[in-house]
């Protein structure tokens, strides 16, 4: 009797800067970060107000999941890297423009933090701007 195994090795996915790893789930693309766990969209949304991009978070279905947000500042900020010049080695990333937090400004009314993932910059600003969303999950 002959018996016939077959061995699939598994093999470890390929990290960009050791730690993004590109997902595409259901054609859409994600990017999940082994440092801190989360999964976000690989492409963000442009010119949303505050109570547009919360709706756009809440309605997001992307690659098949529903449970998306707007991050707050202190997950945004994991994706700066301190060690040069407080740039981004998050894939897609590619300009000076500020990402809504949900974190809210306290003392400012109608207020969120921003951040530049370019920069590294962060600073409070009125609900009404039109600011770019990237959201995560």
């Amino acid at each position: 009797t002959l018996i016939v195994t077959s061995i699939v090795e598994k093999t470890a996915p390929f990290l960009l800067f050791g730690r993004y790893e590109i997902l595409e789930i259901k054609n859409d693309e994600m990017v999940k970060d082994h440092k801190t766990g989360l999964i976000w969209q690989r492409l963000y949304e442009t010119n949303m107000n505050w109570e547009t991009a919360l709706k756009y978070s809440r309605n997001l279905c992307y690659g098949g999941f529903s449970d998306w947000r707007i991050p707050t500042l202190n997950e945004l900020k994991t994706l700066i890297n301190e060690n040069q010049d407080s740039t981004s080695d998050f894939p897609a990333i590619m300009n000076d423009d500020y990402f809504w937090s949900s974190s809210k400004a306290y003392g400012y009314s109608h207020s969120r933090f921003v951040i530049s993932l370019s920069s590294g910059s962060a600073r409070c600003i009125l609900e009404k701007n039109e600011i770019n969303i990237m959201c995560v999950r």
